[in-house]
């Protein structure tokens, strides 16, 4: 299912606020095949390449950019960072002169198993199901095993301590379905590379939607007050950029300035 609607008033929200909070973005929201009509790893193929043109035709540093997404947009935000130093064997690397700002995941989607104890423990609390999962899971990988580039999680903990990026937000809410999982992950990226904290100026912030599913997120004020908090953390001092325009890909909108 494509993005909705809720999706992209919610993101302008975010942009609204960080840009009153002495900040001048970009947020770009790159149209990317679903499944079934793109089989893997056709989507992580276009999302590096979303990537490639921001870095190569806007004239945008690696420092000054963060990619991320939600649930299966949060996938392919890690698979396109592990991309950057493990390049998937079927796509073009992309050589960075410099890390990424930072990388973010909102209850990234990077384990395909259905045996995580959130899964029974909040089997009545999230919105998923184990049905629905292991659907849109199979759907996704068709046939394919699974691999570090469609579950990051399954990338070896080795695989996590070169990543170009000088930054890395996980966050999930403690009724999520896929939080074992993501608790995993976080603690294998802690273990084999410690963060170093830096205030890093932003211009620009990619963010990868679900693919398999989307989720209505509220707007309320308090959502994007919890919500900000982190992601606030990403961004460094204010830098202004000439604005140029805006364009609509299909339903994707794609902001530039």
């Amino acid at each position: 299912m494509a993005a909705l609607p809720a999706h992209f008033e919610f993101w302008l929200d975010i942009l609204q606020v960080v840009n009153d909070n002495g900040h001048d973005i970009a947020v770009f929201f790159p149209r990317y095949i679903l499944t079934p009509y793109g089989t893997y790893p056709t989507q992580l193929r276009q999302a590096t390449g979303a990537l490639r043109y921001i870095l190569n035709e806007t004239g945008r540093s690696p420092s000054s950019v963060i990619v991320g997404g939600d649930s299966a947009g949060g996938n392919l935000a890690m698979a396109t960072l592990l991309h950057l130093s493990r390049p998937h064997p079927e796509i073009e690397p992309i050589t960075l002169s410099e890390p990424l700002a930072g990388v973010f995941g909102f209850a990234p989607w990077i384990n395909f198993s259905r045996d995580w104890p959130s899964i029974k423990e909040s089997a009545w609390k999230d919105i998923l199901t184990p049905g629905v999962l292991k659907t849109w899971s199979t759907a996704y990988v068709r046939g394919v095993e699974g691999d570090a580039w469609n579950e990051p999680d399954r990338a070896p903990v080795e695989w996590w301590k070169d990543v170009k990026t000088e930054r890395i937000l996980i966050l999930a809410g403690s009724d999520e379905i896929l939080l074992s999982s993501i608790e995993q992950f976080a603690k294998k990226i802690k273990v084999c590379w410690m963060l170093v904290l830096r205030m890093r100026c932003v211009d620009c912030v990619l963010i990868f939607r679900c693919s398999l599913v989307s989720r209505i997120l509220p707007t309320s004020l308090d959502m994007m007050s919890l919500m900000m908090r982190p992601f606030m953390s990403l961004l460094g001092r204010r830098r202004r950029r000439k604005r140029v325009g805006n364009s609509v890909s299909g339903s994707l909108l794609v902001c530039r300035l």
